[in-house]
């Protein structure tokens, strides 16, 4: 004999815990996605999230795309920084530079120094002012370097015989000093420069202006 369903049985619901679709409490899966409904005595299934309509996630999604547009454009507009504008990063000294070469020089000493075969001493007389630097600025032979073609070139050991070659010394705001440095680079060299190699915290530049 087939027993009849009671109406409040036919009546009550039960709710996917997976999706929140309403099923009836008879229901061995979920209608929607399939998922075991076997519902034991006295477990509770959360009630069913009210579902976003197509024309809200449509709207929020118009939004994001507008902010998402308008931030990339405020990126492109800023483009990135350019350390050679003097009018928009401040400058806390400024250094100057001459060159002349030679194969060999003389020290103090008396001892002559050559240099290695198809190679050639750049002496460079730099100047060094700190504006407003308030820890100070060294003239550290470290902290320059000699550039060609791409090719950055460190001082030579040689440097601290060179006669006209002073201790190392920090530079207050307000103060400057000059010191010959020595290179050794390949024979034939032109076109040479000095860059800063003191550290991006302080922003000096080449500016033979400042010293006129």
């Amino acid at each position: 004999m087939a027993f009849k369903k009671s109406k409040t049985e036919e009546n009550s619901v039960t709710y996917c815990s997976q999706c929140g679709t309403a099923n009836k409490a008879t229901d061995t899966h979920c209608k929607s996605c399939w998922t075991p409904l076997n519902r034991q005595s006295g477990q509770d299934y959360p009630l069913p999230q009210k579902k976003m309509s197509g024309k809200k996630k449509v709207a929020i999604l118009v939004v994001v795309l507008i902010l998402a547009i308008l931030a990339i454009g405020a990126i492109a507009a800023s483009g990135p920084p350019n350390q050679d504008d003097n009018t928009s990063v401040h400058v806390d000294g400024y250094f100057d530079c001459s060159f002349v070469s030679g194969k060999s020089f003389t020290s103090s000493s008396g001892y002559t120094y050559t240099a290695p075969t198809g190679q050639i001493f750049v002496i460079a007389k730099i100047t060094l002012k700190n504006v407003d630097y308030k820890n100070g600025i060294d003239n550290n032979p470290y902290n320059f370097k000699l550039s060609n073609n791409g090719i950055l070139y460190t001082y030579d050991s040689s440097t601290y015989s060179y006669p006209k070659h002073s201790d190392t010394v920090t530079v207050m705001p307000g103060g400057q000093v000059s010191n010959y440095y020595l290179y050794v680079v390949p024979s034939g060299i032109n076109g040479a420069s000095i860059y800063w190699n003191g550290g991006s915290w302080i922003n000096v530049k080449y500016d033979p202006s400042q010293f006129t």
